[in-house]
């Protein structure tokens, strides 16, 4: 770390030191992504699973919500609309292969076997609210599944 400040010292003299007392440097916050994964899921496979990732083990409680859309699919009647908060703890954490802390969250896909037409595919997403997270930042703040028919 270097500071620099422009102009001249207390005396007027260019090389003059400066002293800086309690200096704290605080990391970025860590970055929190969605990711879906199963991409595509048949809709009598029972649930869609995403996983919301940070990016770094954080230094202080993380708090992300998380919220689903229908984009073509239809809440409630293709997919149960779920949302809610996750929270990642220091020291508390499921860590991936990279060593980023993770949690998995599962969004139940209804079957509608009353229904002999066949359907084409339809996607919901999960998607994290930039409005309500702490202690970290939002980076890709939504993740799409396909529900293929299975008639």
């Amino acid at each position: 770390l270097v500071l620099r400040f422009a102009g001249r010292g207390l005396q007027g003299v260019a090389d003059e030191s400066w002293g800086l007392d309690n200096l704290r440097v605080a990391d970025a916050p860590p970055v929190a992504s969605v990711t879906a994964v199963t991409p595509t899921v048949d809709e009598a496979a029972g649930a869609a699973t995403f996983r919301v990732t940070l990016d770094r083990v954080p230094v202080a409680p993380v708090t992300v919500w998380y919220n689903t859309r229908g984009v073509t699919a239809t809440d409630g009647f293709d997919f149960t609309s779920q949302s809610g908060p996750l929270t990642f703890t220091p020291g508390q954490l499921s860590l991936d292969a990279y060593g980023r802390p993770y949690q998995d969250v599962s969004i139940l896909v209804n079957d509608d076997p009353e229904n002999p037409l066949a359907e084409l595919p339809e996607e919901f997403e999960l998607f994290l609210d930039p409005g309500s997270v702490t202690n970290a930042v939002i980076g890709t703040d939504a993740a799409a599944v396909t529900i293929l028919d299975d008639e």
